[in-house]
């Protein structure tokens, strides 16, 4: 477990927002530029987004705004079929004009179980991604990295 502490950080992000890497990442003698890249998210999964799509299910404008950046780390089929659910399903559509209850509460179930995985998700992330990457002091892994790099001071431990 703590080999996944000490490296899951680096996979968090680099740039957008993160204080240890607020200009990205410089790949010396790759790159140029900074990469700047959003963390490992259960948003980039395609069976979530699917499912918002095929359900209708509708995101407040930040949160639907992440969702399609994020969808960008998808591989292409994926977002080609995600975007083909998005624009052919009418599984909402049929619920909200029919007059079967039980349509109705079976779509509503299907909408709770859906947020309930969300919910459930992110507590678990929090719990064994997020709460182990703090260290006592405040700092985390990724920041002592860097220290360590900047001063020239010897890597191998991470």
């Amino acid at each position: 477990m703590e080999v996944n502490v000490q490296h899951r950080e680096f996979e968090v992000r680099w740039g957008l927002g993160n204080t240890s890497l607020p200009n990205g990442l410089i790949n010396e003698g790759v790159q140029d530029s900074p990469l700047m890249m959003r963390g490992g998210s259960a948003a980039q999964s395609c069976t979530l987004q699917m499912l918002d799509a095929a359900f209708g299910i509708v995101h407040s404008e930040d949160e639907q705004k992440y969702l399609d950046e994020v969808r960008g780390y998808m591989l292409q089929e994926h977002r080609d079929l995600y975007d083909y659910i998005k624009d052919r399903s009418r599984i909402r559509e049929y619920v909200e004009s029919s007059f079967n209850e039980s349509v109705k509460e079976s779509y509503n179930a299907c909408i709770m179980a859906i947020q309930g995985f969300r919910r459930h998700h992110i507590t678990k992330a929090y719990e064994y991604i997020t709460q182990p990457a703090q260290r006592p002091d405040g700092t985390t892994v990724l920041n002592l990295f860097v220290i360590k790099a900047q001063e020239g001071q010897d890597i191998s431990s991470f």
